[in-house]
């Protein structure tokens, strides 16, 4: 499961990239900034990952 996480993370950080890239104005950075790192967005999803797995996981 550790390796899921990893390959999940990488997505989300090459989407942000380019999202980031795409962005024009302040607000929009802003957007991006909140769609990914806010409550309901996938870092956070992943951090859920992340409190389950077992220390092996956690160190892979």
């Amino acid at each position: 499961m550790g390796f899921v996480v990893k390959q999940e993370l990488s997505e989300v950080r090459t989407i942000f990239i380019q999202e980031l890239g795409a962005a024009i104005s302040s607000r929009q950075v802003e957007d991006v900034r909140v769609k990914t790192l806010g409550r309901k967005g996938p870092v956070q999803a992943l951090m859920q990952h992340l409190k389950k797995l077992d220390l092996e996981g956690k160190k892979a």
